[in-house]
């Protein structure tokens, strides 16, 4: 099945919850808090991200930031993506960069990152932004064989306070 982007709408909440479901069932404690207050309210939680992608209501250090969910014809939710158009801060200049992803552990090694990542690149406005910097953990191997893939180049390793962990920044040329 071919897989695309879409915005985060009503309609996928039953997916959506499988989706976070699934970091809780895989013992992925901090992805599944971060998703976590969709099970509690989906509408805020869907409504907070459309907000987010106009620069509304942004908590204090927060950047304007779109979301979209790689999805396909049967509505499963296997990843999600965030763009930061804007680097306004310096823990996205620095660590946190333009893009974050994450795909549900049981989707993992299929190659769906890869394609989330390469749809998004497609959506950006190469005016708006020419490269996009991306990090990950340094021990996330297939996350940085992805960001190589899409033809990342090697910017700098450097320690996330906010996590506490190693973060390997990248730039990727968006096509």
């Amino acid at each position: 099945m071919q897989q695309f982007l879409t915005i985060p709408a009503l309609q996928y909440e039953n997916e959506f919850s499988a989706f976070v479901l699934d970091f809780f069932h895989h013992n992925e404690t901090r992805k599944y808090n971060i998703f976590q207050p969709a099970l509690d309210n989906f509408p805020q939680y869907v409504q907070d991200r459309l907000d987010e992608s106009q620069g509304i209501n942004l908590p204090p250090g927060f950047v304007k930031m779109h979301s979209y969910w790689l999805t396909d014809e049967t509505n499963t939710i296997y990843g999600t993506i965030r763009y930061r158009p804007s680097l306004d801060n310096e823990y996205f200049a620095n660590i946190g960069g333009h893009i974050g992803y994450d795909i549900a552990p049981s989707h993992r090694l299929k190659g769906l990152a890869s394609i989330m990542l390469q749809l998004l690149l497609q959506k950006i406005d190469k005016k708006e932004n020419s490269r996009v910097l991306i990090g990950c953990n340094i021990t996330n191997i297939g996350s940085m064989k992805v960001i190589e893939n899409n033809g990342g180049i090697f910017n700098a390793e450097l320690y996330d306070n906010v996590n506490d962990r190693m973060v390997r920044t990248y730039w990727v040329p968006v096509p």
